[in-house]
């Protein structure tokens, strides 16, 4: 398999509807699975739309920001920077106390080579597959860890961060990666394990243990999956059902599915993860 190109016409049928050099990634395909048609709108034809995500928006942005600065000061510790000059750089306490929980894992002195903030690009089904990632450890063992920081308010169930995109994509993408790359040497499918850690639940981090047959039937799923999108015609992009999906998306004016924010507080709570604070910091 080469990896210098990714622009033939996959299934016989042109691409127009996908901007040039479009990429699949955890991010857009969970927005296909969330809804097609918000998956029209921001990544086909990439449409700004003003209506706010939830409200109060101080209180959104605030969250936003934490999470940003919580992947940055992570992403400056492992490339060396002195965990003491980072920690003087912290303001807010929340931030402060998110640092904390996050240097008790210790993870800079456990076994294996890390790698932060690791982006890994593949050709599949006639496009590129794209993730990056927040932390892989190599271990001498052939085991690959994935470490996921997820920076929401709530801790959704376990059963729905396992059904998401992010968790079909990330571990795949390591097996496909062997095809086209050096960065990791031929690793096995049980060689991959993969871990969601909340620094605001610090104590109950999601992790699963990747199998060959979950490879398989995610090789599946992405394959399908791109293939029924490239498929449609715009006209085919149908609007989610689930109105709960909408309550925070940008395009719901536009929908007709309502024109006032979703309302949020500090103590909000989704069990289903259906959560504004969410932001993908790896969105590429």
């Amino acid at each position: 398999m080469l990896c210098l190109s990714n622009r033939f016409t996959p299934y016989g049928k042109a691409h127009m509807k996908l901007p040039e050099f479009f990429s699949f990634n955890q991010n857009n395909l969970q927005d296909y699975e969330d809804c097609e048609f918000r998956f029209l709108l921001k990544h086909v034809r990439q449409l700004n739309w003003p209506a706010v995500e939830s409200e109060p928006l101080l209180l959104q942005e605030k969250k936003i920001e934490i999470g940003y600065l919580f992947h940055q000061l992570v992403q400056r510790f492992f490339s060396g920077m002195s965990p003491i000059l980072l920690t003087d750089t912290i303001e807010d306490p929340i931030l402060q106390e998110w640092w904390g929980y996050f240097l008790d894992l210790n993870l800079l002195e456990q076994p294996g080579v890390k790698f932060a903030e690791k982006m890994i690009s593949v050709p599949f089904n006639g496009y590129r597959l794209v993730a990056k990632y927040d932390l892989l450890i190599l271990l001498d063992n052939g085991h690959i860890e994935i470490y996921d920081w997820k920076t929401s308010i709530s801790q959704p169930h376990r059963h729905f961060l396992i059904d998401r995109m992010q968790s079909h994509v990330y571990p795949a993408l390591l097996m496909l990666q062997q095809s086209c790359s050096s960065f990791i040497a031929r690793p096995s499918p049980g060689d991959i394990s993969m871990t969601y850690w909340f620094p605001s639940h610090p104590q109950s981090p999601v992790s699963f243990t990747y199998s060959p047959d979950q490879y398989e039937k995610d090789l599946q799923i992405l394959g399908n999956k791109i293939k029924e999108i490239v498929a449609k015609e715009e006209n085919e992009f149908e609007k989610t059902n689930d109105v709960r999906k909408c309550k925070y998306c940008h395009y719901r004016s536009l929908c007709e599915r309502g024109i006032k924010a979703g309302i949020i507080n500090e103590d909000s709570n989704s069990a289903d993860g259906d959560n504004p604070f969410e932001f993908d910091f790896n969105a590429l």
